[in-house]
């Protein structure tokens, strides 16, 4: 091998290394923010404003943009970093449920730990299941996107009813509960769109 050409693999391989930094680093700053999506998510549960004489959570509104992030992070930087983002975040929620309890001097209340953390990591996962199979098997996506947002959105709003509510369904939970979708089909549309836009990464 020639010095010249020991000069080009030389770059070559600095050329990649820096790539492979540059590609974790993002990877990781990714992931802190869908883990600090989740967590503001679940501390506005606590915060509520009124609509059609109905109360809702402020949290809602934070839902599509948590799917809209790990869609994100799925496209750009593959299956398996998304999934880590996603334990990731959930071991967040865990870890700031905990503070909260322990700064305020309050029992850990392992329901309500139990529930925020399971319906973020379920959700998650089987949006990124779902979304990774709409990327690679199918040619008009924005439509089964859009679609798999509600179901997202559906199944969570369960989820939070099991752990929270006790399956106890009130005189106005069925408003409520469509309330929130009309306004999260409404967000969903919107980042449905910006999803589109966003060029595929890596496929693994």
């Amino acid at each position: 091998m020639t010095k010249k050409e020991e000069k080009k693999v030389t770059r070559k391989r600095k050329t990649t290394k820096k790539k492979k930094e540059e590609f974790s680093n993002d990877a990781f700053m990714l992931s802190m923010l869908l883990a600090v999506t989740c967590v503001l998510a679940t501390s506005l549960k606590a915060y509520e404003f009124t609509l059609f004489n109905h109360t809702l959570t402020f949290s809602l509104l934070v839902l599509p943009i948590i799917v809209f992030i790990s869609n994100y992070i799925t496209k750009k930087q593959g299956f398996k970093n998304s999934l880590y983002s996603i334990i990731i975040s959930t071991l967040m929620i865990i870890t700031f449920l905990l503070l909260i309890e322990n700064l305020t001097n309050q029992k850990a209340n392992v329901m309500e730990i139990l529930g925020y953390s399971i319906s973020c990591f379920v959700s998650l996962f089987i949006n990124l299941a779902i979304y990774y199979y709409i990327l690679i098997n199918m040619s008009s996506k924005s439509i089964m996107i859009g679609i798999n947002y509600i179901f997202i959105m559906i199944l969570n709003s369960f989820l939070n009813l099991i752990f929270f509510h006790e399956l106890a369904l009130t005189n106005d939970f069925w408003a409520e509960f469509t309330i929130a979708i009309i306004i999260q089909i409404i967000m969903s549309t919107i980042l449905v769109y910006l999803d589109m836009k966003i060029e595929r990464g890596i496929e693994k």
